[in-house]
């Protein structure tokens, strides 16, 4: 019993390894491509970038279910549980990106609204 509970250990270690990996890749994504092109600023309701936010906040959804039930485990094995500082930064990148295209989304809005709107009712 003593050789599984060091077996499970290792292999706990090791998915922990893999995991913030996962969560170092999912940081540099989110930090490029067409999160912050500036070629996809111009049509803030692009459909690819919104679906492609939307499947990010899933994939750190269960990053942070996996940190979670990973720390429950190392707790059980009378470890200290990690804290996964990787986590805690691809959530704060995450909701930078995401502050940024409602920031895009306000100004095109704005925007739409000084160009198509009457101009004697524009608050100046």
């Amino acid at each position: 019993q003593e050789s599984e509970h060091i077996g499970q250990s290792e292999q706990l270690d090791k998915d922990i390894i893999t995991l913030n990996s996962n969560l170092s890749d999912f940081t540099l994504a989110i930090m490029s491509g067409e999160f912050v092109s500036v070629a996809h600023f111009d049509d803030p309701e692009t459909s690819v970038v919104k679906r492609e936010l939307a499947a990010m906040r899933h994939r750190l959804e269960q990053y942070a279910t996996l940190a979670q039930t990973y720390a429950g485990y190392k707790e059980l094995f009378g470890f200290h549980a990690d804290d996964f500082p990787q986590l805690k930064k691809a959530t704060d990148q995450l909701r930078l990106v995401d502050k940024l295209w409602a920031c895009i989304a306000e100004w095109h809005a704005a925007y739409s609204a000084w160009m198509c709107g009457d101009l004697t009712k524009l608050d100046a």
